[in-house]
């Protein structure tokens, strides 16, 4: 049986996760024991990458309706552009913090997935790799086999049962059979003739357990698991679809203004800076990406060299500290982010700078290092006055996106869809 293709894949993520958030998919039942710690571990870590690659995989064994061996299964490039729809139309309609693309980055330089440096990751792969084995299931079959009732198999209590007692232990039930309480007319052991028989009864009971259950062991891992991812969706407002003609300068620098002067613990300067950058390259077909860290979370952590930072094919090429306070809280980060990287320069953009002299900054500043102090408001009215109507949709769409996915007050995200409405800016309005 071939695998499955990314559209499968991608529907059986989107179905789940959509009924799920939605309240109309039913009860979840915990996944097996062997399972359970590992999957609640990838639910807490709060590791994206790990946790929806995994989510992706499992959705993909259940699609497949058979077991897959991920001892022996190698990439899966289906896989990989699922986890890419998981992560870019799944998660953000349904307002999920998640990996833009799990087994891209996740499972780089690997030939196959269980070879990823992950030891819950590995022990996952490894267990849906086998089929289940119930010990009561096969205690329960034998005892039909033999006319038996299942206590009497269990405890012993007749005799002649050797042999049933045997097929237990070879179909893999045995840690259900008490000592006998009979004594039994033979050995625990086939010999001549009867060998080949009692081993044959055996595997043929395992087999018939791993068919009984097929894969709802690998269905309830999936389920369990997306159940917990559905359980972090936020309960936003969708993007309004904007009127493209009223984005003029003065309308969208009045609502941007009005954001800065907010206290949103630097969200707004952060991400209002980050998106209007983006849009401004995307105007001049500017080749990279501009990239901008979770609010709150250090640097080195979020793996990028400022608060926004723009690359070109993997190196940062501009970093930006951004901050809603006074330009000098920014001075020692901006200062290590110049010489950590070994950037020819740094920007800070914050609050107020724009009062600043310029021998109060050359003061402030640690000399020989070219680091340029901006006022953030006044950088964002000059992106702004050179972005078209289009791109300065394209910045509002893409604020919004960075408060939804950056930061984790649902607040700022009504307050910004709101004003949209408030000021005449949506199609609607």
């Amino acid at each position: 049986m071939s695998l499955p293709s990314r559209d499968d894949i991608a529907k059986r993520l989107e179905d789940t996760l959509e009924a799920m958030v939605a309240g109309g998919f039913g009860p979840v039942a915990n996944p097996a024991d062997e399972v359970k710690p590992h999957l609640d571990a990838l639910l807490s870590k709060g590791e994206y990458t790990v946790r929806d690659g995994m989510l992706t995989l499992l959705a993909m064994e259940v699609e497949h309706g058979d077991l897959i061996d991920w001892r022996e299964q190698g990439l899966h490039n289906p896989a990989r552009s699922a986890s890419k729809y998981l992560g870019s139309t799944i998660y953000p309609r349904l307002h999920i913090a998640g990996s833009p693309e799990a087994l891209q980055t996740g499972v780089k330089g690997v030939r196959r997935y269980i070879d990823r440096k992950n030891a819950t990751w590995k022990a996952i792969l490894e267990w849906a790799s086998q089929p289940v084995l119930d010990a009561e299931w096969i205690l329960a079959d034998v005892a039909r086999q033999y006319n038996l009732t299942v206590d009497e198999l269990r405890r012993g209590s007749r005799a002649n049962l050797t042999e049933a007692r045997f097929v237990v232990n070879r179909a893999g039930g045995g840690d259900l059979l008490l000592p006998a309480e009979v004594e039994q007319d033979s050995d625990d052991r086939p010999t001549g003739d009867d060998e080949e028989v009692w081993y044959t009864i055996g595997d043929a009971t395992r087999q018939a357990c791993h068919e009984a259950f097929g894969i709802t062991h690998i269905e309830a891992a999936f389920h369990y698991l997306a159940a917990g991812i559905a359980a972090t969706a936020r309960n936003l407002p969708a993007m309004p679809a904007l009127d493209t003609p009223k984005l003029t300068f003065p309308a969208i620098f009045a609502l941007l203004d009005d954001m800065l002067r907010q206290n949103s613990a630097g969200a707004h300067e952060q991400f209002i800076f980050a998106a209007l950058l983006e849009g401004w390259r995307e105007q001049l077909g500017e080749p990279g990406v501009v990239e901008t860290k979770n609010l709150n979370a250090s640097d080195s952590s979020a793996g990028t060299a400022a608060d926004v930072q723009e690359k070109h094919r993997g190196q940062v090429t501009e970093a930006y500290e951004v901050t809603a306070n006074d330009y000098t809280t920014k001075i020692d980060q901006a200062k290590n982010t110049l010489r950590r990287h070994d950037l020819r320069r740094a920007h800070i953009l914050a609050r107020d700078a724009a009062k600043a002299t310029g021998e109060e900054i050359a003061d402030a500043l640690p000399p020989g290092l070219d680091l340029a102090v901006l006022d953030v408001r006044e950088e964002v009215r000059s992106i702004l006055a050179q972005l078209g109507k289009p791109h300065r949709r394209f910045a509002l769409e893409r604020l919004y996106r960075l408060l939804v996915d950056k930061q984790a007050n649902d607040q700022l995200v009504q307050d910004f869809v709101s004003a949209l409405a408030a000021r005449g800016l949506t199609e609607m309005s």
